[in-house]
This record gives structure tokens, C-alpha cells and sequence, in this order.
């Protein structure tokens, strides 16, 4: 029989029992004796419940079909023994519909089977669960784990089913794992149901999840950004999404949870304080915890191509460390890689080679304390070629201009900061943050560049620069306007401090909270360029040796004070309001001078005007003498910006069980700025005192009967006014003809943008069927929209450039995203989707000697998708299409390009665990200006691997653009024309890559977290 004895039972368990037995001496009268025993019975029940302390909870579900196992047997017995301290069994959700007037119940089978264990004190012990049909599974808890603590919770136990005997036969009974379910209003997915090689990281499995896409940098959700990532529950990575994607190997990564978390300040205040965040949860695979995750791996291929890569991480329930270690030539940014040699980040450019080093340390050991500290170090060498086609809108011709430029830079970065947060009392939170960055960059470009009219575009477009420039009887073509070298060495130095600090009190309830910050700027540049413009329409050549060295300094600081005051805290209404109070002040000063060498008689005379004359600057008597005052300035700019305003927060339930959420805000500001600007001796004051409006409001509506948070169907309306005061150098009525072809002149008349954006959001989620539907639309209008009008000298191509106030600037942009499984074990997955973008401009470009009332320049682009994944045992393949159509129109002017992708992806593990993956990409360009941007380029890239010694280690071959096609095209349009540029790619290499994992646990700290027999 088992005992249910509790160890060192406290002393009023015996007291009880004694006063019990002289009550049954002493005592005859029956009412009193009712009475007592009514006393004494509640006041043994009562101390029963008190000794029940520490509550261990969890949920049991299946490991294939994630369903909750009901009237499982769970036990906590004390640790090397059979003692048990406390048994149940395991039940079901029930779970109550209104659908009208009927009312119906069920049990979630997709929320796990529940348990609730006791525990008297903190002892080492082990949670012991049973189940017919499954195998017993263990779970150790250390007692340093329990101190302290009133609940601990286990989270999702899964239970593996007892394998099945084999018939004679040899029958084999495979389970297709379920790779997503609905928990309540959180979204799983279980990560060992997709494909994922132990060398692809955690971007790799996010890519394949359901209802998942990385849109503008950003993961999104069924149609919902992710604005953190956690680890465990815990924010190890202090929001830095990017950087989790890219440094955590995906094989570690057991359940992946989205859902609504709750902020700091509703667990301060135990009230909904609308902070909510949609999140993405990761939970490691239990092995993981407490382990040393160590990986090496090295390269060297074709075309003197090589790679290394270090990697080491340990995550616990407390803290996680990583250190990454990378040298490549690859053409690759990688943050880091598990097993193999992933590519996290690629690199556009012919040769990219980097030296990077990252350090991330973080650690919560409780809630009261939390830091974290970070570094990293880059060495960056890049080389690349790139060629830029530009086509100016003018009224009757348009210019076009065409350039070659070698880009060569050394970049070296250095990045640090640490994070401090303290909670002293739960009514209090502190927080500390600093951050500082340091730049070294030297990059050279020598540029060559040639500009023609429309008419000349047959005859020059497809010649080479040097031939055009080099051939004399080409100069007498009317269409041929000038040509520029114009080689370049810039060297930069960059020093940046940030110091954020908060505090927060809750007060009854209430919030009362204060920001502050910091931020200091140095930028020391140096700049050298060599300018020579050669006219062919005979107007005078120009000739330049300028040197610039500049130095600028910017601080800003600011203070900010709010109080949330709940005003409504009910079942079916939740309402905030939020005053608030901010001052903000910034200053920065500006010191640059320039200097023309070539007017210094004898110096240089006799160099070239290439590249190999940069960098060599004339004594400091001699640099004084040829300084370009009327191109030298020197500023200092002051602003003081105090802001008040009101933020509106509420939740309402109605009848129907639908919510809605209305969040909206008002700020007014005062904004006073001043500039000294000081130019060849002519020193001008701008000064602006505004005061700006800025209001905005969102409402989300949730329909369905019960969805609290917007899973089912998701409505949401928003509208913002953002305005902007002009930059104060756009004030000044002064011309700058630093660049002979590019001459720029301020308006004092400016007045403030005013950027009105209305947004509409349909989200809807069929949680059995697992279908995702999602709209978003949003509608952009600029009032008074700063805008550049230009006026073009027919007979030197130069520019004067004049901002102008304009309101015809409109911009919409809509996506529409489906997604459902094909089939019933979801083996195949349907993406479907489109967007569609609208944008409109002025275009205010005349001839010098014609006025202008300009044109609309209107974009429309439309880019449907269509993707098929496919996940079969040991196959997985994945088909795509990506085009991208637009069309371009201006009076008297239109023209249509079009990009189109095609993707292909599979791979396959052959018997003997050699996994074999290939992708092609085919890029097809159409209507490009430039004619040799236009065709069918394929990639086409291999990869072929193999594990020994228990998956320790990998030998992986890679075979990268086997058929030499990889470029790099993009276009770009706004109201002033259009920029075409083409950039060269890596080119074929083949390499041999070979890796080593080792994973190291502390024994003496690891817990029992497998399955184990009894």
C-alpha cells in the first residue's frame, strides 16, 4: 500500500489529535459537543489546506496528436523513493458555446489534460506520470527550484505511446505528428513535425510554420505582427528579433507558442493595463536545458573561397549565454549556424569577405532582477562593381545617364550594451539601458558616368562607358551632353552613447511612470575626391582636387512623465486613461570646411585624376591658402520640444460575447528650433516656434462569440496624423554649388508636412480546419507635402534644385494573404496571396528657361503569390512564384517592367542519412530602359551532407551557382525618374565544408526529463 504520509509533519496536527481526545473524555453534553467537533473538524480541514503550500501544475498531452490524455494518473513522490506526496488524475477542459439561444459544452482535447499537485515545502522530488497505452514519463524537480515559490508550473508534458508489437509480417505503423493546434487562444506549432536539417536555423523553421511570413523585415502571424520573441517565457533576447532568428540552431526548439502576453505593468498591478504584446514563444527541448551547445566548422572551396564558423551557447531556465565566431568570403553576414554552414544574411556584391565576433549574455534568476549584456565585432571588406542606368522625367525630353562604379570598403563596427532591471518590491520597477557604438569606414569609389538625351538611348545605352568618352568624333552628337570622373575616398569615424533609464510605482492600482534619455553623437569625416567634367556641347570643362574634413556633434535628452489611471476594471468593461507630460532638448554643431588643391600652384600638377591621387593633402600653411569659403559652412542648431497629451485605452463585452478595443490619443507640442549658419562670411539666423496636433485612434472589433483577444475574426480600423516641421537647412536662402552639376537653393516659405494615413485590417482564423485569412489595406496622404522642383540648363545639364510645398502626394498599399492544408495530415500546404501598391507624385522638373506647373507621376504595382509546401516522411519540397508587374505614367510618358521568381526547393534523406537539397531560382526581367537587364537568369545551388558518430559530425558539400548566373537587378521610381541598377554576384565556387557538435550537460545539475519505466 502506498503511503500518503507527509514528512515532518508540523506540531498542530498532534495538538489538534489531543484536544480531540479530551473532548471525547471530559465532554457529555450533546449541543457542545456538536459545536466543538464542528470547531475542531474546520480547524484540522484548515490546517490541512495550509501545509498544502507549493502548487505543481501542468498538462498531459499525446506526443504525435498533441490531444490532452484524460484520467492519466499523476503522483509527486519524494526523490529515491516511493513516498508519495500527493496524487490525481488528469481532466479535460470543459469548455461552454453560445451559438443564438442554444448553449453547448465540450471537452478541449487540444488544451491538455490538467493536473494540480501539492507540496508542504521544498524537497527534492519527482513528478511521475501514468497513462494506459503510454509509456510512464518522469520529471525531477531540484528543491532549490521550489524556494520561494508558491506555483510551479511544468507546462505541456508529452506522452510517447507504447510501441506496437510487429505481426510476423513486420508491419510498420508509422505516426504523422500534428504540426499545429489551437491551446485556447494560443497558436502551436510543434517543431519536430516539419523538415528542418540540423544545419538551418531558427529563420529556416519559422519560414515553413502555417500561417506564417516574414513581410518588410518583420514576422507575422495569421496576418498579426510578432513584436517579441521569448525564450521559455523569458525575453533572453530583449526584443532583438532578428537576432534570435539567426542564433539559435532550430533542432534545440520543441513547441513554438504565439499568442497575447501580458506586460510588466498588469503583473505589477494584477489589472489588465492594455500592454499587452503578440508574441512568439520558443520552449527548448528538454534535453537542452542546462547544456553546453559547442559547434566548429571550417571550409575552403573553389575560387580561393573559404569559411569558418565558432559557436557556442547554453540556455538554462535562468540565463543563456552564446559567443559566435565567424570568417568568411562567401558573400555572407552570418550571425551564427548550427551544424553546417548555413547562410543567415547574403550579401549583394562580387566580393564580401567578414570577421565577426558576438558575445550575448542574459540572466533572470527571479523576478526581481534581470540583466543582460551584449558585443559584437565586425570586420567588413566588400568589393563591387555596380552599374546604374537613371532616366530623368522632364517635359519634353527626358535625360538619361548611365555609370560604372567600383565600390571598395573596409568597415570595421563595434557594438556594445547592457540592460538592468530591478524589482525591489512587486509595486516597483526600475530599468537601466546603455548602448555604444563605434564606426571606422574607408570606402573608395571610382565612378565614371555619362549623360545623354532621350533620343541618343539606342546609340549609347549599350556601349561601353570608356568607348563613348575616348572617341573623339562622337563629341559633335547633340545628344551626347557630358561626361564625369569623378573617384572618391571617404574615411569616417563614428562614436554614438545611449543612456535610457525608466521607473514605474504602481499607486492603488495605478501607474505612475518616468522615462528618460540621453543620447550623444560624434562624427569626424574625411572625404577626397577628384572632379573632372568634360562637356561635349562645348560649354567649359571643370576641374576639381577638393578635400573636405568635417567634424560634427549632436546631443539629445529628454524627460517624460505619465500616470495610467484605471477608471474601469469589470468583466465586461476595462478602461484607462493616460495623461502625460514630456520635454525634450537636442543641440549639434557642424564644422565643414573645404579646400580646392588644384588652386595650389605646383602641387599635384603632374598626377593623374585617377584614384591613386586620393588621400594626399598639402601641408597645413598651404591647405589654409586654398580653402573654398563660398563652399565651407559651419552651424549650430538648438531645439527645445515640450509635449503633452492624453492616451485613451478601453475594452468593452457586450451582450453578444463580441469585444472591441478602442485605443486613441491626443498630443499637442510645442516646438522651438533655431539655426546659426555661417557661409563665406554671410552668417544667417532661421528660427521656427510651432505648435503641432497629433492625434490618432485604432479600434479593433472582435465578433465571434468568446474570442477575448481576435483569434477567430479580427476587425480593425485606424487613423493617425503625424505632422512635421521642415528641416531647418531647407529654410536658407542660400545657394550651394558644392556640386558644379547639382546646385541646391533653400525656401524660407516652407510650411509643415501633415501625413494623414487611414489603415483597415481583416484577420480571420478557422481553428479546425486550419484556414488563415488576411487583409490589410492602408491609404497615405501628405498635405503640404516637401517636395524638390528642379529646373535643367539645357546646354550643361546642371540642376538647381527648391523645395516647394505641394499636397499631391497619395500612396495605398494592400495585402491579402490565404493559407489551409491540402490534406488531412496536413502533408501539404496551399500560401496564396497578393499586393498591390499605388503611389502618386509631382514631378516638378522644368528647363531653365520654361516655367513649370509640373505632372503627376502615378506607380502602380501589382505581385501576386502562389506557394506549395510539401512535407512527406523524408521529403519535403517547396514550389513558389513571385511576380512583380508595374506600370509607370506621366503625361506624355509610360512604361511597363515586370519581376518575376520562380522557386523550387526540395530535398530528400537517401538511406545511410545522406541528405541531399537543392533550390532553383529563375529571375525573369522585363521592360527595363536599359535593354541588358532584361532576360532569363536561373540559380541553381546543391548541397549534399552527412552526419557520423550520432549526428556529431557533418562533412556537407556546396555547389553555389552552378551555372555562373547570379546578378543583382533593382529598380526604383519617384517623381524626379527612374534608377535601374544592376550589381554583380559571387561567382561559381564549389567548397567542402565540415563541422562538429558537442553537447556537454553538468551531471550534477541535470534532471530526470525523460521517459523512464517504474
Amino acid at each position: 500500500m502506498v503511503s500518503r504520509n507527509v514528512p515532518n509533519r508540523a506540531w498542530w496536527d498532534d495538538v489538534s489529535c489531543i484536544l480531540f481526545l479530551l473532548w471525547g473524555t471530559f465532554v457529555s453534553k450533546k449541543v457542545i459537543m456538536k459545536k466543538i467537533l464542528f470547531i475542531l473538524l474546520l480547524l484540522q480541514v484548515t490546517v490541512v489546506q495550509a501545509q498544502k503550500e507549493i502548487l505543481v501544475s501542468g498538462d498531459v498531452s499525446n506526443l504525435f496528436t498533441n490531444e490532452g490524455i484524460p484520467n492519466a494518473k499523476a503522483q509527486i513522490i519524494l526523490k529515491d523513493s516511493l513516498v508519495v506526496l500527493d496524487s490525481c488524475r488528469t481532466k479535460l477542459d470543459l469548455v461552454t458555446e453560445v451559438t443564438g439561444n442554444v448553449t453547448s459544452t465540450h471537452f478541449d482535447k487540444n488544451s491538455g489534460a490538467g493536473f494540480k499537485l501539492y507540496l508542504h515545502n521544498a524537497v527534492d522530488c519527482r513528478v511521475v506520470i501514468e497513462a494506459d497505452g503510454y509509456m510512464p514519463y518522469a520529471y525531477d524537480i531540484p528543491a532549490d527550484e521550489l524556494q520561494g515559490k508558491k506555483i510551479y508550473e511544468l507546462g505541456s508534458l508529452l506522452l510517447h505511446p507504447e510501441p506496437k508489437e510487429q505481426t510476423l509480417n513486420e508491419v510498420v505503423v508509422s505516426a504523422t505528428k500534428i504540426k499545429m493546434f489551437y491551446k485556447g487562444d494560443t497558436v502551436v506549432y510543434n517543431a519536430d513535425a516539419f523538415d528542418v536539417a540540423q544545419s538551418e536555423t531558427l529563420r529556416e523553421l519559422i519560414e515553413q510554420l502555417p500561417g506564417t511570413e516574414f513581410r518588410d523585415g518583420r514576422v507575422y502571424v495569421n496576418g498579426r505582427y510578432v513584436e517579441n520573441l521569448l525564450l521559455n517565457g523569458k525575453n533572453f533576447f530583449n526584443g532583438n528579433i532578428v537576432a534570435a532568428l539567426d542564433n539559435l540552431p532550430a533542432y534545440v526548439i520543441d513547441k513554438v507558442k504565439v499568442y497575447d502576453r501580458s506586460g510588466e505593468l498588469t503583473e505589477m498591478t494584477g489589472k489588465d493595463m492594455h500592454d499587452s504584446k503578440y508574441v512568439m514563444d520558443l520552449s527548448l527541448k528538454r534535453e537542452y536545458i542546462g547544456t553546453w551547445l559547442l559547434q566548429a566548422s571550417g571550409g575552403a572551396g573553389t575560387a580561393e573561397r573559404y569559411q569558418g564558423l565558432g559557436y557556442l551557447m547554453r540556455m538554462d531556465d535562468r540565463q543563456m549565454f552564446s559567443l559566435n565566431l565567424d570568417a568568411n568570403n562567401i558573400n555572407t553576414k552570418r550571425e551564427v549556424t548550427s551544424r553546417g554552414a548555413r547562410m543567415s544574411i547574403g550579401m549583394s556584391g562580387k566580393d564580401y569577405s567578414v570577421k565577426s565576433a558576438t558575445l550575448n549574455y542574459y540572466m533572470e534568476p527571479d523576478r526581481k532582477f534581470r540583466f543582460s549584456i551584449n558585443g559584437n565585432v565586425d570586420r567588413v571588406e566588400q568589393l563591387d562593381k555596380i552599374f546604374r542606368s537613371h532616366e530623368t522625367f522632364l517635359p519634353t525630353v527626358n535625360m538619361m545617364s548611365r555609370s560604372e562604379t567600383l565600390n571598395s570598403t573596409e568597415n570595421t563596427a563595434i557594438k556594445a550594451g547592457s540592460s538592468l532591471t530591478f524589482r525591489p518590491l512587486k509595486n516597483q520597477s526600475y530599468n537601466l539601458q546603455y548602448s555604444f557604438n563605434f564606426t571606422d569606414n574607408n570606402t573608395l569609389l571610382d565612378n565614371k558616368s555619362l549623360s545623354f538625351y532621350q533620343p541618343g538611348k539606342s546609340e549609347w545605352e549599350n556601349l561601353s562607358i570608356d568607348s563613348i568618352i575616348r572617341s573623339e568624333e562622337l563629341t559633335e552628337k547633340k545628344e551626347l551632353l557630358y561626361s564625369l570622373f569623378s573617384p572618391s575616398l571617404n574615411e569616417r569615424v563614428g562614436i554614438d552613447h545611449k543612456v535610457l533609464g525608466s521607473a514605474n510605482f504602481s499607486l492603488g492600482g495605478n501607474i505612475l511612470s518616468l522615462k528618460s534619455d540621453f543620447i550623444h553623437n560624434t562624427d569626424r569625416v574625411k572625404e577626397y575626391d577628384n572632379y573632372n567634367l568634360t562637356y561635349f556641347s562645348g560649354a567649359d570643362n571643370d576641374r576639381q582636387r577638393r578635400y573636405g574634413n568635417s567634424r560634427d556633434y549632436a546631443m539629445n535628452a529628454g524627460v517624460a512623465l505619465d500616470f495610467i489611471y484605471k477608471f474601469l476594471d469589470s468583466k465586461n468593461n476595462n478602461a484607462q486613461v493616460i495623461p502625460y507630460i514630456s520635454y525634450r532638448y537636442n543641440s549639434g554643431t557642424m564644422s565643414h570646411p573645404l579646400y580646392r588643391m588644384e588652386r595650389i600652384d605646383g602641387w599635384l600638377e603632374d598626377t593623374p585624376w585617377d584614384a591613386t591621387s586620393l588621400g594626399t593633402i598639402p601641408p597645413t600653411e598651404l591647405l589654409e591658402q586654398c580653402i573654398d569659403e563660398e563652399n565651407s559652412y559651419y552651424s549650430r542648431t538648438i531645439g527645445n520640444t515640450v509635449s503633452a497629451g492624453v492616451r485613451f485605452m478601453h475594452k468593452s463585452r457586450y451582450q453578444d460575447k463580441s469585444n472591441i478595443r478602442i485605443n486613441a490619443s491626443v498630443e499637442l507640442s510645442y516646438n522651438e528650433k533655431s539655426l546659426d549658419y555661417d557661409r563665406n562670411g554671410d552668417t544667417r539666423r532661421v528660427q521656427r516656434n510651432e505648435l503641432l496636433l497629433k492625434p490618432s485612434v485604432s479600434i479593433d472589433w472582435y465578433p465571434c462569440k468568446g474570442d477575448l483577444r481576435g483569434i477567430v475574426s479580427r476587425w480593425n480600423f485606424s487613423y493617425s496624423c503625424t505632422p512635421e516641421m521642415p528641416q531647418l537647412m531647407q529654410l536658407l536662402t542660400i545657394r550651394n554649388t558644392t556640386d558644379p552639376l547639382n546646385k541646391h537653393y533653400g525656401n524660407s516659405r516652407l510650411k509643415n508636412e501633415y501625413r494623414h494615413k487611414a489603415g483597415f485590417v481583416y484577420n480571420y482564423n478557422h481553428k479546425e480546419k486550419k484556414i488563415a485569412f488576411n487583409c490589410s489595406t492602408d491609404y497615405t496622404y501628405t498635405a503640404n507635402d516637401i517636395t524638390t522642383m528642379s529646373a535643367y540648363d539645357t546646354a550643361t545639364g546642371a540642376r538647381t534644385y527648391t523645395p516647394v510645398n505641394t499636397s499631391k502626394t497619395n500612396v495605398v498599399n494592400s495585402n491579402i494573404g490565404f493559407s489551409m492544408p491540402l490534406d488531412k495530415n496536413e502533408r501539404f500546404y496551399l500560401r496564396l496571396g497578393t499586393g498591390g501598391y499605388y503611389s502618386q507624385y509631382i514631378n516638378l522638373a522644368s528647363f531653365s528657361s520654361e516655367p513649370t506647373e509640373g505632372c503627376l507621376t502615378r506607380n502602380y504595382q501589382v505581385a501576386p503569390t502562389l506557394q506549395v509546401d510539401c512535407n512527406v516522411n523524408k521529403f519535403n519540397a517547396c514550389i513558389a512564384a513571385t511576380p512583380k508587374f508595374n506600370y509607370i505614367k506621366q503625361k506624355n510618358y509610360s512604361d511597363r517592367y515586370n519581376d518575376i521568381i520562380l522557386t523550387g526547393e526540395t530535398s530528400y534523406t537517401f538511406p545511410f542519412d545522406i541528405r541531399f537539397s537543392t533550390r532553383f531560382n529563375a529571375y525573369i526581367t522585363t521592360g527595363y530602359s536599359n535593354e541588358t537587364m532584361n532576360g532569363f537568369k536561373p540559380i541553381w545551388n546543391i548541397n549534399i551532407s552527412h552526419a557520423f558518430f550520432k549526428n556529431k559530425l557533418n562533412v556537407e558539400l556546396v555547389a553555389n551557382d552552378i551555372l555562373a548566373r547570379q546578378n543583382s537587378i533593382s529598380a526604383t521610381v519617384d517623381a524626379n525618374g527612374r534608377t535601374e541598377i544592376f550589381r554583380e554576384h559571387l561567382s561559381r565556387y564549389f567548397m567542402l565544408n565540415i563541422s562538429y557538435k558537442f553537447n556537454w550537460s553538468e551531471k550534477t545539475k541535470v534532471c530526470c526529463r525523460d521517459y523512464v519505466r517504474y
